[in-house]
């Protein structure tokens, strides 16, 4: 089932972040493109090219750019967020069901 609230809400947000959801966003985006220590999630897709903005999360179909605002805990489909979102996602909501966000 798709909670659009959360889809709606992600979207709102991702265009003024406060600066807590900016850094969290960056830490959850940071574990899906990987760094020098870690590689990049085997669900996250270009679909252009070095064109950060058409990355999609490959096991969902979200916009990997909305979707890393999104005021829920763990939405990833593999639950690689975790970790971030407990040391950093205070007061968030925690995912029970599957969605596009």
């Amino acid at each position: 089932m798709i909670d659009f609230a959360d889809v709606i809400k992600s979207w709102w947000i991702a265009e003024n972040p406060t600066e807590k959801e900016s850094f969290l966003a960056k830490k959850r985006l940071e574990i899906c493109t990987g760094d020098d220590a870690n590689p990049k999630c085997e669900n996250y897709k270009q679909l252009f090219k070095k064109r950060k903005w058409s990355a999609i999360c490959d096991g969902c179909g979200c916009p990997v750019s909305k979707k890393i605002f999104s005021q829920v805990i763990n939405p990833c489909p593999l639950d690689k967020w975790m970790g971030v979102d407990k040391q950093y996602g205070n007061g968030m909501d925690k995912k029970e069901q599957k969605s596009i966000i």
